[in-house]
């Protein structure tokens, strides 16, 4: 067996001394204090209950692979393939300022053994092959051929194109487009130029996670090169999925020449130089921030302060966190991942919503169209009064 992709990270592997923090937290009988992290930080041991199904339990799998202890059958094939790519365990880890060779970057390391199976003929597990296929067919998660990617803008009089795009991505192209609706309707507003993206792609985020790197730089080249001919110098983004896919284009393709920035970034610059100005809105007396893992840790610029800025503008509400908020913040559940850990999906949505009930909070509000999506539904599920919004929604809303 050939191991490429996960033994540049050899070193890491075997550096990891399986102390149990990344699972189960910060806890340690030498330093109990140590990291004022969550109680909760792996979804799927949370779910499992099982240290196999843990950063900690998957990296003494992945040397037992690489010494020919085990082999990748389709069972251990579809257990490497649950982590839901969080990396709540990296933050732990890096937390850990008394490793001194480094820490280890646990949920990076299992997508790269992903390509590795991959590259050695190994579909990913049934479940999720379908919307693989489906991205790299008709370039949608979805699969939708039919419906115009753009269709969400249908007589909005938006123009094709412009120094500034808005990317919707997948699930506000063809699911609920209400977020990115809220933010062509905050920059009408406040007179930014900007335009389409209309020859959009996924942005091939589920391709690279289970391995499939010729088809993510297959989007990476088609997303990059429309952008370009689009004339765009910036692209906004509402979901924090594309906004770590687009940038980790850079790694396949090279530079993009364009800045890639998430929709509350754009939006804290405009409230800074006095283009908007927000009324109070009704969030009932308690509200709350859901920080996107791949905001808040998982791409190369960390987007933590500037939710908070646009959310303080708002007059008149109580904003109060969750445990586990910033870069130690708990997953939402990921959408994207659900069809092959379902139940880590729901649990894990449903835990998050039953952090927000600890703090009486009665709306949650996040920056990602995914996480929307997976509290909406865990908050149907569990019948909780609690609203969910995402930003540029509220903005819009509160817009005076």
């Amino acid at each position: 067996m050939s191991y490429t992709n996960v033994l540049k990270y050899r070193d890491q592997i075997y550096r990891c001394n399986t102390c149990c923090r990344c699972p189960r937290g910060p806890w340690d009988p030498n330093q109990p204090d140590v990291l004022p992290t969550p109680a909760k930080q792996c979804p799927i041991y949370e779910y499992h209950e099982s240290l196999a199904s843990s950063s900690q339990g998957m990296m003494l799998i992945i040397r037992d692979l690489l010494e020919g202890k085990l082999e990748p059958t389709p069972e251990l094939v579809a257990h490497m393939n649950e982590c839901v790519l969080c990396e709540g365990c990296i933050a732990v880890c890096r937390g850990m300022e008394s490793i001194p060779l480094g820490s280890i970057e646990g949920a990076r390391i299992f997508r790269a053994l992903r390509a590795d199976f991959v590259d050695m003929g190994i579909d990913p597990p049934e479940a999720i092959k379908k919307f693989t296929d489906l991205i790299t067919e008709t370039h949608s998660r979805q699969g939708v051929t039919k419906k115009e990617r753009c269709a969400w803008a249908d007589d909005m009089g938006i123009k094709d194109g412009g120094e500034i795009v808005i990317f919707a991505g997948c699930t506000a192209a063809y699911q609920d487009s209400s977020s990115v609706i809220a933010l062509a309707k905050i920059l009408q507003k406040t007179g930014v130029d900007f335009g389409l993206l209309r020859d959009e792609w996924c942005c091939g985020s589920l391709l690279r996670d289970v391995g499939i790197l010729d088809g993510f730089k297959e989007s990476a080249e088609h997303n990059a090169a429309a952008i370009r001919a689009a004339g765009a110098k910036t692209v906004v983004v509402t979901c924090a999925d594309c906004y770590r896919a687009l940038h980790d284009y850079a790694d396949f393709i090279g530079e993009s020449g364009f800045e890639i920035i998430h929709s509350s970034e754009l939006i804290a610059r405009l409230i800074k130089e006095g283009k908007i100005e927000l009324n109070a809105v009704d969030l009932g007396a308690v509200a709350t921030y859901q920080d996107p893992c791949f905001l808040a840790r998982g791409s190369g610029r960390v987007i933590i302060d500037e939710p908070r800025e646009v959310l303080a503008a708002i007059p008149g509400t109580n904003w109060v966190e969750m445990e586990g908020f910033g870069k130690y913040t708990y997953c939402c559940g990921r959408p994207l991942t659900a069809p092959v850990s379902r139940g880590t999906y729901e649990k894990t949505g449903l835990d998050r919503i039953g952090d927000a009930q600890t703090i009486e909070a009665k709306t949650i509000v996040t920056g990602c169209a995914n996480c929307k999506t997976s509290l909406k539904a865990a908050a149907k599920k569990a019948e909780a009064d609690i609203r969910i919004v995402d930003i540029a929604e509220l903005v819009d809303e509160a817009i005076a």
